[in-house]
């Protein structure tokens, strides 16, 4: 809105998704307490958490949409509950972690991160716990986490050879933002297409 700091939106933004997570706690402590706190193994089952990660631009890009349905989908097939919660470091505070990993009612069974951010501290935290993670969208070298993600740095590479190929010499990478690891991949097939041919 005018007039409104992003700084002061990011606090609201914040203090919002914090009361939402509270929210879900109280009613799944509720449901606990009503049940007498004991459920055998086909409750648990079903109680079986996974908690998704995702940009707060999911709207954006029909990708996401497939993404998410096809989580969702699994999701349905093993009787999972989803929680899903925006992937924005400004979000994702001590205190988020203190609600979703230590609080034992609220701790997934399983972690979904969507996106690329070169940097990303909760899926060290959930790998710790034991938590089992799985990026999407990007890949990863980081041992217990799992990766489905594209072949950023041979695109880059094909799609450069080719203008190259074409007989053009005066290319310009134009790529996103250094915090997302997609760019630093693609920025290097853009570079070994170019030192491959002997080009400056």
């Amino acid at each position: 809105q005018a007039g409104v700091s992003e700084t002061l939106r990011q606090r609201v933004r914040s203090a919002v998704d914090q009361l939402r997570v509270l929210e879900e706690a109280r009613n799944v402590e509720e449901v606990v307490t009503h049940t007498g706190g004991m459920r055998g193994a086909q409750d648990e089952q079903k109680t079986c958490s996974l908690l998704v990660l995702h940009p707060a631009n999911v709207s954006s890009s029909p990708v996401f949409h497939e993404i998410i349905r096809g989580i969702q989908n699994a999701a349905a097939l093993y009787h999972l509950q989803l929680s899903l919660a925006f992937n924005d470091s400004d979000l994702l505070t001590d205190h988020f972690e203190e609600l979703y990993f230590s609080n034992p009612i609220l701790r997934p069974k399983g972690l979904v991160v969507i996106g690329a951010r070169v940097e990303e501290p909760v899926v060290d935290r959930a790998s710790a716990l034991g938590i089992p993670v799985v990026l999407v969208g990007r890949t990863s070298q980081k041992r217990g986490v799992s990766a489905v993600g594209r072949d950023e740095e041979g695109a880059a590479f094909e799609a450069t050879s080719y203008l190259l190929e074409l007989g053009h010499r005066n290319l310009a990478f134009l790529g996103g933002s250094p915090k997302f690891q997609y760019t630093f991949e693609r920025l290097s097939g853009f570079r070994r297409a170019i030192e491959t041919r002997g080009l400056q």
